[in-house]
């Protein structure tokens, strides 16, 4: 998020929606798959949630993404 910020206005977003799900293990990813734990940024709201597809782990999961974000509309 920080280096998004650095190229955006710094109120161009209100909140993140991160993946918190770090538990599959890197070699199951495709590529080069490196897991990041998400960093709070300041006057950024973040929510987090498992956003992981566990068949294709370096994907998110359509399902869950969504239901996620039907969740934070509905807030």
């Amino acid at each position: 998020m920080q280096a998004i910020l650095k190229h955006t206005s710094a109120n161009c977003f209100d909140l993140v929606l991160a993946n918190d799900n770090l538990s599959i293990p890197p070699d199951r990813g495709g590529g080069n798959t490196i897991y990041v734990k998400p960093m709070v940024s300041a006057g950024v709201k973040m929510v987090t949630a498992d956003l992981v597809n566990e068949n294709k782990p370096w994907q998110h999961d359509s399902q869950k993404l969504a239901t996620a974000v039907m969740e934070l509309l509905t807030k």
